[in-house]
């Protein structure tokens, strides 16, 4: 009986053991990364991201903190997030290949279509509910921003070259398929910037 018990005794002073080493490992990163990865724990699974409002009031997302000095928050995301500087990346990579298959490009036969707001805000609500992944609900509210303000700029008087909001907003729609997001370009119908 006492050999049975002492048997019992060592065997939870070795799961205590366990249990405290584990706790200290995970508790200082020491485990190496694919175990932590493995596990959940690792650097890659989230990382923090900055977002603060532009000069023209429009929500920007970036990896580091803004360099003016703006106000800014601050939340973690999932490491292929897309941010602001990506579109910009990839609205330059778009536009040097248009360039290289066309001389020029002209935003100057834009059609006259007034949007209804109320059935353009239903249409992008239940675009962003269908999906699942952070990142395409961004990317379809930041698609419908640019459309408005294409939209607000061809109805002034004094028209406003649009050409580089078209660049963002045919950026931003080729992501669509990257990001693997449920919303296809025909889903949007955007009519400005096509």
């Amino acid at each position: 009986m006492i050999k049975g018990l002492s048997v019992v005794l060592k065997v939870i002073m070795v799961i205590a053991i366990v249990a405290v080493g584990m706790y200290a490992t995970v508790k200082n990163n020491w485990l190496p990364q694919p175990v932590a990865e493995f596990f959940g724990k690792g650097d890659s699974d989230l990382r923090t991201y900055y977002q603060w409002q532009d000069g023209r009031g429009n929500l920007r997302i970036s990896r580091e903190p803004p360099a003016d000095g703006r106000v800014y928050s601050t939340f973690l995301g999932s490491p292929d997030l897309v941010t602001n500087e990506d579109i910009e990346r990839l609205s330059s990579q778009a536009v040097e290949e248009k360039s290289s298959k066309q001389d020029s490009f002209e935003l100057t036969e834009q059609p006259k279509i007034k949007v209804i707001k109320s059935y353009r805000d239903t249409l992008r609500e239940r675009l962003v509910q269908r999906e699942v992944t952070t990142q395409c609900r961004w990317l379809i509210n930041q698609l419908f921003e640019i459309e408005r303000e294409v939209i607000n700029y061809t109805q002034r008087e004094n028209k406003i070259d649009t050409s580089q909001l078209c660049r963002d907003y045919r950026a931003q729609m080729n992501l669509l398929s990257v990001k693997n997001c449920k919303v296809r370009e025909e889903d949007i119908q955007g009519k400005y910037c096509r």
